[in-house]
């Protein structure tokens, strides 16, 4: 064996290092070889190594720093080593990386690894805390959540510690986005002591289930907990009746505060005021007919309170929840928007920034304001990527709705590259709500924009299986990806049937109130009808016409581009076809004013077929080129998909 020779050739000590530098398992400095090796200084013994080519030695960042020149050397030195040597030498390692960088400088990650490899797991739990500070820094959060899970087996931790451990475990777990998880540790740790804190770990169990999706298991706990902090529980009204009870109370309230230090602040009052954010927050992309009142009493307690921190989350949920009304409230908004941006801005505080970005780019979706929304969500996703570690909820929900701002801008070769990358990672991390965001609404139609039906039935029964029980706006927003998918395949019996069963239910839980939603919902609906061929003609253009007109009625641009466009199939489908010509070109009128660029080349598609002779067969052609260009894969079933054509 050439390493065993070479090796043969060298001091005992340097075959010591040699050793050292193979069970270290990634490059170390000298001295710390050395030290483990029990060699003075080491930097003649690293030399020889180096001559002999057993191993590399360089500078970096003013230390020498020193490693097995190949795998195959590596593996060649362990090979000669048996369990209680390679045990031994781990525990050499240990130490010298205690005694050699002391407590400032200690590289927790290598000590824990390595007392773990020697056999002293209650040696490794003392440092594993300290790694797993390191690797939430590094952003490694499973890995800090398993370096806390350790340094809960191994160490000797009374109830407090314990519970401090615990919280930091599910703090991790809810960073990487696996909040099922979270919430159980967080319930763990709310167990230990019945103290002020249990009932801060409590809240945050609730806002993990509630941001999860799981509303109608934690609603229960979610009332209790009102109770306990003295805030009556909405959650046994009706919905009409929270819709009532909701507007009341906003005419009542305005956007003025003092500011005041958080020191200034009966420590029960910032309580109050966390607890209704967790639950508000969570409610509001699952259950947003719930949240709503319960964001009214937020924003009131924020303003009274006056800590700029909490009044700054409070309006980032104001302006998501007042966009519900879509353009009817724009000027509200925009006012709730300007408050929010000018006082995170004077915070500089980062994660507030973003997150302000993020919740005013979410407010401009919901008011089809495509463009502003992808502006606003792509510069506050990077603020939040870059400076906040505790919001990868947030980060998913972003980018749930920056992926449907192109889909909606036809930037549909967009949606489909970054689509997949956020699966995978969605996925390598356990994250359901990002793995969601991407299978269902508007983001799962860059399966079909792909021309990939058999890939998009795949995700939705993905996104279906881990769905909670119940039936909320994550339901919904998968009914719509279900139904898109069965239009395409042909299969309209099926999304007839899926869309019929479920309205109930979405008018049940007030997703029809919300204006973005119930036009694409109304617009979904319609479409299902025009595409059901077992209908006559007649009884589709009567069932569709007044879909065409509350979509028009709705006065946002982009609705009314969508009911010209039913408008123009009803005409076309009663061989009317200058008032179909006419309904088509103030339906592109909309679509550009709006940016709905792949919309608006379907719409000249169509308007091309209704022209006929060569110069509206050449505008067909045109639009189905284009179509492709922008990422289409079969422009006609995409056409047919967004503007059925009856024939």
């Amino acid at each position: 064996d050439i390493v065993k020779a070479r090796a043969a050739r060298l001091s005992p000590e340097a075959q010591a290092m040699l050793a050292v530098s193979a069970i270290a398992a990634k490059p170390i400095p000298v001295e710390i070889a050395a030290h483990a090796a029990g060699v003075v200084g080491g930097h003649d013994e690293a030399s020889a190594l180096s001559v002999e080519r057993l191993a590399t030695l360089r500078r970096v960042n003013g230390q020498m720093i020193l490693q097995p020149a190949h795998d195959h050397v590596r593996a060649a030195v362990l090979a000669n080593l048996d369990v209680e040597s390679r045990a031994g030498w781990h525990e050499a390692l240990a130490r010298a990386y205690e005694d050699v960088q002391g407590e400032a400088q200690l590289d927790s990650q290598a000590v824990v690894e390595h007392w773990l490899a020697a056999g002293h797991p209650a040696n490794a739990a003392h440092h594993a805390v300290s790694a797993a500070y390191a690797a939430e820094e590094a952003l490694a959060f499973r890995r800090a959540a398993q370096l806390y899970e350790m340094a809960l087996t191994y160490g000797p931790w009374d109830a407090s510690g314990q519970r401090d451990l615990l919280r930091k475990k599910a703090h991790a777990l809810a960073c990487a986005g696996q909040l099922d998880e979270a919430a159980t540790f967080y319930g763990h740790a709310a167990q230990l002591l019945t103290d002020d804190e249990a009932i801060d770990c409590e809240r945050l169990r609730i806002e993990a289930l509630l941001r999860r999706g799981r509303i109608d298991e934690v609603l229960p706990a979610a009332e209790r907990l009102l109770e306990q902090i003295g805030v009556r529980s909405p959650f046994g009204s009706s919905r009409t009746r929270l819709a009532t009870q909701w507007l009341q109370q906003k005419k009542l309230r305005g956007l003025d505060f003092v500011e005041r230090d958080a020191t200034q602040i009966r420590p029960a009052e910032l309580q109050r005021i966390d607890v209704l954010y967790s639950i508000v927050s969570g409610l509001a992309f699952a259950d947003p007919a719930l949240g709503r009142v319960l964001q009214s009493e937020l924003m009131r307690l924020a303003l009274e309170c006056g800590e700029p921190l909490r009044v700054c989350l409070a309006l980032a949920q104001e302006v998501c929840y007042a966009a519900a009304a879509g353009n009817r409230n724009a000027a509200a908004v925009a006012a709730v928007a300007a408050r929010l941006r000018a006082l995170a801005d004077r915070m500089e505080h980062p994660p507030m920034i973003g997150l302000a970005e993020t919740a005013i780019g979410i407010a401009s979706y919901m008011s089809g304001q495509w463009r502003e929304a992808r502006a606003h969500l792509e510069s506050g996703l990077a603020i939040l990527r870059d400076h906040g570690a505790g919001v990868r909820w947030e980060i998913d929900v972003g980018e749930t709705y920056w992926l449907a701002s192109l889909y909606y801008l036809g930037e549909w070769r967009e949606l489909v590259r970054q689509s997949q990358p956020i699966l995978r990672d969605a996925l390598e991390r356990g994250d359901v709500v990002s793995q969601l965001g991407v299978r269902t609404g508007p983001a799962s139609l860059g399966w079909l924009i792909a021309h990939r039906p058999d890939e998009a039935r795949v995700q939705f029964a993905a996104a279906d299986a881990s769905l909670a029980p119940g039936f909320h706006l994550p339901h919904a927003l998968a009914i719509q990806a279900a139904c898109n998918i069965d239009l395409y395949v042909g299969d309209v019996a099926s999304a007839v049937t899926r869309l019929e069963k479920a309205w109930p239910q979405l008018d049940r839980i007030g997703v029809l109130r919300i204006q973005h939603l119930r036009i694409e919902l109304l617009s979904l609906r319609a479409r299902t009808i025009l595409s059901d061929s077992r209908r006559s003609i007649d009884e589709r253009v009567r069932m569709v016409r007044p879909f065409a007109d509350d979509l028009i009625k709705e006065g946002a641009p982009w609705a009314i581009a969508l009911g010209q466009l039913l408008r123009a199939a009803t005409h076309f489908a009663r061989h009317d076809f200058d008032a179909a010509i006419v309904s088509l070109l103030a339906a592109e009128n909309q679509l550009v004013a709006t940016g709905m660029i792949g919309w608006l080349h379907v719409a000249r598609m169509r308007r091309g077929h209704v022209e006929g002779g060569p110069g509206g067969v050449a505008r067909a052609e045109a639009a189905r080129d284009l179509l492709n260009e922008l990422g289409a894969q079969n422009p006609d079933r995409i056409a047919a998909l967004l503007v059925p054509w009856p024939s």
